[in-house]
C-alpha cells in the first residue's frame, strides 16, 4: 500500500472531527503527488481549504520537522486549521474551566491566610538560621527565617544589601505557631504591633543620619516647626502647617550626642491619617536600621531598638 494512501486511511477519523471529511470512509484525501500537493480535483471540489500538510525530511536516519505553523502534531504530519473554522473541543473547554476553577479557589486561600504587607516568597515558622552577608559593610548575620521577608529568596542568595526584617511588639518576636494566625493582623482594639526593620548597607560613602531622616520628615515651603521640649526622652518637634484645616503634618524625636545625630524618629500628627505610623532610624556598626510601627508603640521606642540592637549583636557571625 503507498505511503500517502495509508497516511489517508490512518487520518481520516481527525479530518472528520475537524468538518473537513465526512465521518465515513476515506473521502477526498486519497492521494499525494510527489511534491507533495493536492490533487486538482481535490482543490477544485474545494474539500479541504483549511488543511496543510507538512512532510517529515530525514537526517542521518532521524525524523526531523521543516519549519512549521503551530498546530497538531500527528504522527508525522502537522495540521493547521483556520482561525475562522477552529472551535474549542468539549474536553478543551473542560481543562480551561478546571484550571479557571483552581485559580479562584488558590486566590481565595491567600486572601484568607491575610499574612501582611506580602505574600511574595512566602513566610515560615522555621528558626533555621540563615546565612546572611553584607559585603559592603563587611558584616556577617545568621538571622533565624522566621524574621525574614521572603525567606526562601535570602536562602537562595545569601549576599544582601538590603534586607527586610518583621517581628511583632512589644517583645520583638518572630512568626512562630502561637502568632501566625494574627501576624500582621489588627487586634480587638485596632491595634497593629507589626514591627518591620529595614537593614541597608552604605552605597559608597557611610550614611549621613541627618540626611536620610531630612527626606522622610515632610519640610515643605511655608511651615513652621514648633519645640514641645522632651517628650518620651527624645526633644520633640512639631511640624505646624501654615494654615488651620485638613493639613499633613509631623512630630519628629530626636537623640543627638556631641552634635552627632543618634535617633531620629518621625511620627505622622494625629488625625492625619487613619492609623498613625512611626518612622525610626538609628545606626548597628555602619548598618542603617529603618524601622515602622505604629504611633501608639512610640512610648516604648527606646525598648524597641534596644532589642533589635542585640538581636542584631546575637546573630552577628563569621559563618
Amino acid at each position: 500500500m503507498g505511503g500517502a494512501k495509508m497516511l489517508s486511511i490512518f487520518m481520516s477519523p481527525l479530518l472528520a472531527r475537524t468538518g473537513s471529511l465526512p465521518a465515513s470512509g476515506v473521502g477526498p484525501l486519497r492521494t499525494l503527488n510527489k511534491g507533495g500537493d493536492r490533487r486538482d480535483d481535490e482543490k477544485a471540489a474545494g474539500r479541504i481549504p483549511q488543511i496543510q500538510i507538512i512532510r517529515f525530511r530525514r537526517l542521518k536516519g532521524k525524523p526531523d520537522l521543516l519549519p512549521q505553523p503551530p498546530g497538531i502534531n500527528c504522527m508525522g504530519c502537522i495540521f493547521r486549521q483556520s482561525q475562522r473554522n477552529w472551535r474549542p473541543s468539549g474536553a478543551h473547554g473542560l481543562k480551561l474551566l478546571s484550571i479557571y476553577l483552581m485559580s479562584i479557589l488558590f486566590f481565595c486561600d491567600l486572601a484568607r491566610a491575610q499574612l501582611l504587607p506580602k505574600m511574595l516568597g512566602g513566610y515560615t515558622i522555621s528558626e533555621t538560621p540563615l546565612p546572611v552577608l553584607f559585603r559592603k559593610a563587611g558584616l556577617k548575620f545568621k538571622i533565624p527565617a522566621n524574621f525574614i521577608d521572603s525567606p526562601g529568596a535570602a536562602a537562595a542568595n545569601p549576599e544582601m544589601t538590603d534586607l527586610l526584617l518583621m517581628a511583632l511588639l512589644p517583645d520583638v518576636t518572630g512568626r512562630n505557631e502561637q502568632n501566625t494566625g494574627v501576624f500582621g493582623r489588627e487586634d480587638s482594639k485596632g491595634q497593629n504591633p507589626l514591627l518591620t526593620v529595614l537593614v541597608s548597607e552604605p552605597q559608597g560613602k557611610p550614611w549621613d543620619m541627618s540626611k536620610m531622616t531630612a527626606a522622610y520628615d515632610g519640610r515643605q515651603p511655608g511651615y513652621r516647626f514648633d519645640s514641645r521640649g522632651t517628650e518620651y526622652g527624645l526633644a520633640s518637634v512639631r511640624q505646624v502647617p501654615p494654615v488651620a484645616g485638613r493639613w499633613m503634618w509631623n512630630n519628629t524625636y530626636r537623640i543627638e550626642e556631641s552634635g552627632i545625630l543618634r535617633t531620629s524618629i518621625i511620627c505622622n500628627g494625629a488625625g492625619t491619617v487613619p492609623a498613625p505610623g512611626c518612622q525610626h532610624f538609628f545606626l548597628y556598626k555602619n548598618l542603617l536600621i529603618h524601622m515602622n510601627y505604629r504611633a501608639d508603640f512610640l512610648p516604648g521606642w527606646r525598648e524597641i531598638e534596644h532589642d533589635v540592637r542585640e538581636k542584631l549583636q546575637t546573630w552577628e557571625s563569621d559563618f
